[in-house]
């Protein structure tokens, strides 16, 4: 096991302690980006997330308008009715 032994190494200790700075450097970039990435993506999904309760409230609403409308005319009511059936939404 003797070419584990640091003195078995062509190189000077300034040149392992660069390499060393080298990659302390890299990999503190390298988590930084990953922390950058990380962040991105929570924004991300939280605006998506938003925008699905927006659109399902919006959903509602317009529901809750159209059975309000349904009530005051019943004719309007069997057309409602016939169109969800036409959606898959009975």
């Amino acid at each position: 096991m003797g070419w584990l032994r640091p003195n078995r190494v062509d190189a000077r200790q300034e040149q392992l302690d660069a390499i060393l700075a080298e990659n302390v450097l890299a990999s503190s970039k390298a988590e930084a980006t990953a922390d950058e990435i990380a962040e991105s993506v929570q924004a991300e999904e939280a605006a998506l997330l938003a925008a699905i309760e927006d659109t399902r409230l919006r959903r509602l609403a317009r529901e809750k308008r159209a059975r309000e409308r349904a009530r005051r005319d019943p004719g309007l009511a069997a057309v409602n009715e016939v169109l969800k059936l036409l959606e898959g939404r009975s």
